[in-house]
């Protein structure tokens, strides 16, 4: 078993208050792809990072990546491809990390190690060695990226959200390559994306995360995108009716300790609340 994770709970910080994800059980063997999915904000990004070993969980029953309890990146066969090279700037948002230096010579000794490999990935995803990495458009950065991340053999794949700035003819290669590479090296991809073109063949199983950080794992449907779709729709549906039921809730409360009036005076209108 290349992935065995049993009653996974993960907060930051250990904020108990707010816990990010629930009793998250995973059993995943060699030769299977899964599509992450599940609305904005309910812990994709945060499952594939625990499961890289970005972040360190102790609340759990079982965890083992590759057979290893603490996992990272690039070693064992583990391959991470996320938003890593970015930060947040205050007052700026996210900007990208950027250096005056020709793609070839950017981590120049793992590429010199595996340079068969660099050339492969190199001309499956139209990349020019020679681009500054300082010029590079967020698709042409994200192209080397990726062909970085997959430099080094790999036995478990963890990609989120990788391929939104890819342009078409990219993607299809990159998919095409890991579709491919699932069947004949027997490796396993966790895929967490919200673009589900060219996925409904690609897929063996659905690992859907809710709002709650609750995963539920779904064999592969008749209609993919209709499948997720109706999830997210009824779990919105639900989102909006509790919000709802609480504000009206908190109206109820404010009647009752600040009067009929809201706590204006009378000729003051309660609708410049």
């Amino acid at each position: 078993m290349i992935v065995n994770v049993k009653n996974l709970n993960f907060a930051y910080f250990h904020d108990k208050e707010n816990i990010i994800l629930k009793n998250v059980s995973l059993e995943m063997n060699p030769g299977e792809k899964y599509l992450l999915a599940g609305p904005n904000g309910g812990g994709k990004s945060t499952l594939l990072r625990v499961l890289a070993g970005k972040h360190l969980t102790y609340n759990v029953d079982e965890f083992s990546i590759i057979g290893r309890r603490t996992p990272q990146n690039l070693l064992g066969g583990l391959a991470f491809i996320g938003d890593e090279w970015s930060r947040t700037v205050n007052f700026v948002g996210r900007t990208a990390y950027s250096i005056d230096l020709e793609v070839r010579n950017f981590m120049k000794k793992l590429q010199d190690e595996h340079s068969e490999r660099r050339d492969f990935f190199a001309n499956l995803l139209k990349i020019n060695l020679d681009w500054n990495m300082r010029k590079l458009s967020d698709g042409q950065r994200r192209r080397v990226q990726i062909m970085l991340g997959l430099i080094k053999p790999f036995k478990l794949l963890l990609l989120d959200e990788i391929t939104a700035e890819l342009d078409i003819i990219v993607r299809t290669n990159l998919l095409e390559y890991l579709k491919k590479e699932v069947e004949t090296n027997q490796i396993s991809i966790i895929y967490a994306t919200h673009i589900l073109d060219g996925m409904e063949d690609w897929v063996d199983k659905i690992l859907y995360i809710n709002h709650e950080g609750r995963m539920e794992i779904i064999n592969k449907p008749t209609n993919l995108r209709m499948t997720i779709f109706e999830k997210m729709k009824n779990e919105y549906e639900e989102m909006e009716s509790k919000n709802m039921k609480e504000q009206e809730g908190i109206k109820v409360v404010n009647s009752k300790l600040l009067g009929p009036q809201g706590g204006y005076s009378s000729g003051r209108s309660i609708n410049f609340q």
